[in-house]
């Protein structure tokens, strides 16, 4: 496993990678990587930005738009793709992760979800407590809990959600949260594990229920908490009812009136609790 931390680095789309350096073309530098290995397929990146240079550019070859959100009683500008006709992969770096042209501006739409897992963080307890946001794609929730301090990891399998999250913490004047490219289909040793696990519509394929619920089961601490807001896609049912079998509790609060201002948002919260009865899990994080 290659694994890179960067300091005050903005990436473009068109930064490179590969096993010795982290090519940012817009700076004409290259960072060292902290090596786990030797596979440049495994590259994990732990980005942090705090670059005052304009990281989503004018001259990007897709179109964006900013909106105003209020979360938690403040306002937030968020920038996103403009539409999902939105696409610009010219390295394949996205399909080479599995990304189709039709799923590759996913990452980069303001969801309802989204905006009710921002809204739930802005006032969740996290006091000592270790995040780890999944399908993070712009980044709101993730920028609403480091904003309040809190000690988080965004994850996106989507190299774009570091740019765009990176970006928005930028225009909203919040120190850039550490990201991380994350495929559900592995264990990442390095993350160790975590008190509080969330997400927002990441239920997408038949597969993800089972890879999800996989996932979170090998990156929980022994009382783990877990919060995903599901945006209605039908496979909730299933990510239930395999995280029951992981030895997690579902304490899913009763549908309530909480987030009908949240326009279009027709999905509802998952809660659970690690269960001190856990059987196990198929993989395993260290602590």
């Amino acid at each position: 496993m290659l694994a890179v931390q960067l300091e005050s680095v903005a990436l473009r789309t068109s930064a490179k990678y590969d096993s010795s350096s982290l090519i940012c073309p817009s700076r004409s530098q290259s960072f060292a990587l902290r090596s786990f290995g030797n596979s440049a397929a495994d590259l994990l990146i732990l980005f942090t930005s705090t670059d005052e240079e304009k990281i989503v550019p004018d001259s990007a070859p897709y179109q964006t738009k900013t909106e105003i959100h209020c979360i938690g009683g403040k306002d937030y500008h968020i920038q996103s793709l403009k539409d999902r006709q939105q696409y610009h992969d010219p390295d394949d770096v996205a399909s080479t992760a599995g990304i189709s042209s039709s799923n590759w501006p996913i990452f980069g739409q303001v969801w309802p979800s989204g905006l009710v897992l921002a809204e739930i963080m802005s006032h969740h307890d996290i006091d000592g407590l270790r995040i780890l946001e999944l399908g993070c794609g712009l980044g709101i929730a993730a920028m609403i809990l480091t904003e309040r301090n809190a000690s988080v990891i965004a994850t996106d399998q989507h190299h774009m959600s570091q740019v765009f999250m990176a970006h928005n913490s930028r225009i909203n004047d919040v120190v850039a949260t550490t990201f991380a490219l994350c495929d559900w289909s592995q264990v990442i040793t390095e993350f160790g594990k975590f008190d509080l696990i969330i997400g927002s519509d990441l239920l997408y394929e038949d597969a993800h229920p089972k890879l999800l619920a996989e996932f979170i089961s090998a990156h929980c601490k022994p009382t783990a908490e877990v919060i995903m807001v599901d945006g209605g896609r039908k496979l909730g049912g299933r990510f239930d009812r395999l995280m029951l079998e992981h030895g997690f509790n579902n304490n899913s609060p009763q549908p309530s009136d909480e987030f009908d201002h949240v326009e279009k948002f027709k999905g509802k919260v998952l809660h659970y609790r690690c269960s001190p009865s856990n059987p196990g899990n198929l993989m395993e994080a260290p602590l």
